[in-house]
């Protein structure tokens, strides 16, 4: 029989010789990053949010099929945590509070809108912790002094910069120009943005107007028929932009250019409006047609195969810049090779790379400036990217014949 201390010894051999097996069970199982996401997944905001969920869904498991990340010397997979801020932006605050302090996510991917981005910056600063959007172009976003907020898109107010610009080549140019904006913090600077372009251009603007409610398009558009605008910029939200061309439809009132901001990208709005799309000018950050290649997705004609096999349809560019937010926050996590915040928040200062989405290289206020925007044009249900003239896949028709030829 053994002794006391004998059973003590074999006990303590049995443990260490069991400590290399027990270490490789830890380490055949998956190491995890956690992302954290307050989205519209509700609300008035909720189309373009399901777009923005499809593109983070879409980069996961993309991502994860091939492995995971590489940071040191270990793979971690991916996994994203939403709530849902049912397009509301002072929810979005909490929900971010809420992930970093008790869900303690180790990075934030952010939110669509304007508003809904600024209220989480202001969170991401306060916790210092690195959030990567593709869904707020608001200056105000990247004027305030946000540290740890990373932007995909172009300034609010360049949005209307292709379509003004190339409308000065055609004949008659479309020189009477009317503005209307709802009053969130995007549309807004969109509209004056392009108020300020149009002006410079020479246009003459007749009217810029606001609104709050979709319910107000009817009266607003009743007053600008008796005007007759040449061309009608409309700078709003998806909801929106279908009740504004359904009562322009109901009022008959046709000028002879229509651009509407965000929008005309998603497929959706052909699927609601069908042929009383066409015609429409809208402005996107992204179109599967530019010649754009890197890590992670290859092409981006690669991007829009995977994305057309997993989803049934065409990426607009708001499913595009949630994807590449993955993208930029997967280079910047191999390069900084540690989940420590400041040290993955250096590593997005100084990222520079050339994706599918484009080039990724933020300013010194975190915003990336250096992909150029398209203006596109609904042509027999299907989007065409017209302006600028070098990166046109078709030419624009012009001027809009009446609603019922359409």
């Amino acid at each position: 029989m053994f002794g006391y201390k004998s059973k003590v010894v074999a006990i303590l051999l049995v443990a260490i010789l069991s400590l290399p097996a027990l270490a490789g069970c830890a380490r055949d199982e998956p190491e995890e990053v956690q992302f954290g996401c307050a989205l519209s997944l509700s609300g008035s905001l909720e189309e373009t949010g399901r777009l923005y969920q499809e593109g983070y869904e879409l980069w996961k498991e993309h991502v994860n099929s091939e492995g995971g990340i590489l940071i040191g010397y270990h793979r971690y997979q991916v996994d994203i945590l939403y709530y849902d801020d049912e397009s509301d932006p002072q929810k979005t605050a909490s929900l971010v509070e809420k992930l970093i302090t008790e869900d303690e996510v180790d990075l934030l991917l952010g939110p669509y809108g304007s508003s809904c981005n600024f209220q989480a910056a202001a969170v991401a600063d306060e916790y210092r912790v690195p959030m990567i959007q593709g869904g707020g172009a608001a200056e105000e976003i990247f004027t305030s002094g946000f540290e740890y907020t990373f932007g995909l898109l172009s300034p609010a107010s360049d949005y209307f910069q292709n379509i003004l610009q190339g409308a000065t080549s055609l004949d008659p140019m479309p020189s009477q120009l009317a503005i209307l904006s709802a009053k969130d913090i995007f549309s807004l600077s969109a509209a004056e943005g392009a108020q300020q372009y149009a002006e410079g251009l020479e246009y003459e603007v007749i009217s810029f107007v606001t609104f709050e409610k979709e319910q107000e398009l009817f009266h607003i558009l009743g007053d600008l028929k008796e005007e007759q605008p040449s061309m009608i910029l409309l700078s709003a939200h998806f909801e929106e932009a279908l009740s504004f061309v359904r009562t322009a439809k109901e009022l008959d009132i046709n000028p002879d250019m229509l651009a509407i901001a965000v929008a005309p990208c998603d497929p959706a709005f052909v699927e609601e409006l069908g042929a009383d799309a066409n015609y429409i000018l809208g402005t996107a950050q992204w179109v599967s047609a530019l010649p754009y290649h890197g890590p992670v997705f290859g092409s981006a004609q690669d991007y829009a195969r995977i994305f057309r096999e997993k989803f049934g349809e065409e990426p607009d560019y708001h499913a595009a810049a949630a994807s590449a937010c993955g993208v930029a926050c997967q280079l910047a996590l191999e390069d900084a090779a540690t989940l420590n915040s400041e040290e993955v928040r250096a590593a997005l200062e100084s990222l520079d790379a050339t994706t599918f989405y484009g080039r990724i290289r933020f300013n010194e206020q975190g915003r990336d400036t250096y992909n150029p925007m398209v203006a596109t044009q609904i042509q027999e249900g299907r989007s065409i990217t017209v302006w600028p003239e070098q990166l046109a896949t078709g030419s624009i028709l012009y001027p809009a014949p009446p609603w019922e030829e359409r």
